[in-house]
C-alpha cells in the first residue's frame, strides 16, 4: 500500500480516522479502467450549456407540506424565497401540536385505563368475583391501541419533517449558488464539463472568503456553509478517503480526466460515510464551542479535543441523530445511485434503501487488471483467459457481472466532498429546528430499534 498525501498531514490523528473505525469497513475496489458500458434505458448525458440552471430536485417528496415548500425554492424569486422560512414554522408548529393533543389523549387514556382498573378490583374484593377485572381489560385495550395510533402518526409525521430537512439543506446550497447533484450521468466521464452549480473545494474556499470579508466589514449578509475548521477537517479527510494503487490518483491535483469505476452499492455507502463524516465534524465543531475551546481557521483545536474524547462518545458523534434527517438523506443518495428501494412500501420505521443501513469511509484503489484475482480464487484469471467464453458450464468461482458506475476522478471526489458538506448542514438544520421551532425531532437510534435494526 502507498503512502497517502494530505492538504494537512499535521492535522491527521487517530481521533480524526476514529470516524473510519465506527462505521463498518467493508471490502470495496475500485477499478482505473473506464471500460464499462452504459446500460440500455439511462439518462442521456447532458452538457453544462444543455444543463438549465436551477432548483431541481433529485428525489420525490413524501409530503404535500414538502412539495409546496419545494415549489417556493423552485418558482420563488428575491421576496418570495423569504415564504420559505415562515412556512416551514407554520408546519413544524402545526406538528409538534398535534404531537402533544395525542400525547394528552394518550395520557388520559392511560389514566381512565388504570382508574377502572383500580375500581373493578376494588369490586371485585368485595364480592369476591373476578368479572371486574375482566371489565376493566376493554378500557386498557384502548389505551394501547391509541398509542399504536399515535406511532403511525408519528410515522406520518416523520415523512413531513425529513422533507423539511432535506429541503433546508438544498436552500442553503442553493443560496451559495450550488445544489446537491441530481444525476449521476453528469459525472460520467464523457461529460464535457460537470454541472455548473456542482459542489467544488473552489466553491467552498470562495463561501469562506465572503464569511471572512463579511465578518472584517461587519456585514449583516448570511454566513458561509460550513466554518473555516470544519471545512479544512472536510478537506483534510477526503484525502485518507482514496487508498492503494496508484500514488497520481491519491495526489490532490491529479487530473480529474483520471477515469474510475466503482461499484455502484459500494459508491453510494462512501457517498454516506462521508455524509456522516461531515455531521461529525459539525457535531464536534458544536461540542468546542459549548466547552469554550477557541477554534481557529483550522482543524487543529477540534482533532485536539477528539483526542481526549471517549471511544462511545466519539462513536455516538459519528451517527446522524435524527431518524428522519437520516432517512432523508439516505432516500436522497438511494435515488441518485439507483439502489434497489425497500420492498415493503408501508413500512415507514425501515429505510427507504435497506443497502445503505451500512456505510463504508474508505475504498481500495486497484488497477482493473487485479479484479479477477481479487474476487477469485488465485489463478482464476489466468483460466479465465485461457477458456472459451462460449463454454457451458461458467467456470465455478468466476466473478459475476458488477454494477459498476463510472466517473472522472476528480469529479468523483467533488461528488464526495458535496456529501460531507450535507452531513455538515444537516447537523445545523437539525439544531434550528429543535431550537429555532422548537420541534422535538425523533431520535434515530429509538426509530431503528423499534425497526428492528442493530445499533449504531
Amino acid at each position: 500500500m502507498l503512502a497517502q498525501k494530505s492538504f494537512h498531514p499535521s492535522h491527521r490523528s487517530n481521533a480524526l480516522r476514529h470516524h473510519q473505525r465506527c462505521i463498518s469497513s467493508l471490502p470495496s475496489r475500485v477499478s482505473s479502467s473506464s471500460n464499462i458500458s452504459r446500460r440500455r434505458g439511462a439518462i442521456l448525458v447532458r452538457t453544462a450549456d444543455e444543463l438549465k440552471v436551477e432548483f431541481d430536485l433529485a428525489v420525490p417528496l413524501s409530503s404535500p407540506q414538502g412539495s409546496q415548500l419545494a415549489y417556493i425554492l423552485s418558482n420563488g424569486e428575491g421576496s418570495e424565497l423569504l415564504m420559505f422560512e415562515p412556512a416551514v414554522k407554520t408546519y413544524l408548529t402545526e406538528l409538534q401540536q398535534e404531537r402533544d393533543a395525542e400525547a394528552a389523549m394518550e395520557a388520559e387514556a392511560a389514566a381512565d385505563a388504570a382508574a377502572e382498573a383500580a375500581a373493578a378490583a376494588a369490586a371485585a374484593s368485595e364480592s369476591g368475583e373476578g368479572q371486574g377485572a375482566v371489565d376493566a381489560s376493554s378500557t386498557w385495550d384502548d389505551a394501547e391501541l391509541m398509542r399504536r395510533i399515535r406511532a403511525v402518526r408519528e410515522a406520518e409525521r416523520g415523512q413531513v419533517v425529513a422533507d423539511i430537512l432535506y429541503l433546508e439543506v438544498a436552500r442553503q446550497l442553493q443560496a451559495a449558488g450550488m445544489q446537491l447533484l441530481n444525476n449521476l450521468a453528469l459525472l460520467s466521464p464523457n461529460i464535457s464539463q460537470p454541472p455548473p452549480d456542482f459542489m467544488s473545494a473552489e466553491r467552498l474556499q470562495q463561501q469562506q472568503q465572503q464569511q471572512q470579508q463579511s465578518e472584517d466589514s461587519s456585514s449583516s449578509s448570511s454566513s458561509g456553509l460550513v466554518s473555516p475548521a470544519v471545512a479544512d477537517a472536510i478537506v483534510s479527510y477526503l484525502a485518507s478517503t482514496f487508498e492503494g494503487g496508484d500514488a497520481r490518483m491519491m495526489d490532490a491535483a491529479a487530473p480529474p480526466v483520471t477515469p474510475l469505476s466503482v461499484d455502484r452499492l459500494q459508491a453510494a455507502r462512501l457517498y454516506c460515510g462521508l455524509l456522516e463524516f461531515g455531521y461529525f465534524a459539525a457535531a464536534l465543531e458544536a461540542r468546542c464551542r459549548t466547552v469554550g475551546i477557541q477554534i481557529g481557521s483550522d482543524s487543529a483545536a477540534m482533532i485536539a479535543h477528539a483526542d481526549s474524547l471517549p471511544e462511545d462518545e466519539l462513536r455516538r458523534m459519528c451517527a446522524v441523530q435524527s431518524a428522519d434527517g437520516w432517512w432523508g438523506a439516505v432516500r436522497h443518495v438511494g435515488t441518485i445511485f439507483g439502489l434497489a428501494p425497500n420492498a415493503d412500501a408501508f413500512d415507514s420505521f425501515g429505510l427507504p434503501f435497506p443497502d445503505l443501513a451500512v456505510t463504508i469511509s474508505q475504498i481500495q484503489m486497484e488497477p482493473a487488471a487485479n479484479l479477477l484475482e481479487h474476487f477469485n480464487t488465485p489463478g482464476t484469471a489466468a483460466r479465465l483467459a485461457a477458456r472459451s467464453t462460449e463454454q457451458d458450464p461458467p467456470l465455478e468461482g468466476s466473478l459475476p457481472d458488477a454494477n459498476l458506475v463510472s466517473f472522472e476522478l476528480g469529479l468523483f471526489r467533488r461528488l464526495l466532498l458535496e456529501a460531507a458538506v450535507y452531513g455538515a448542514l444537516l447537523f445545523g438544520v437539525e439544531q434550528q429546528v429543535e431550537r429555532q421551532y422548537s420541534y422535538k425531532l425523533s431520535c434515530r437510534r429509538e426509530r431503528e430499534a423499534h425497526a428492528g435494526q442493530p445499533p449504531l
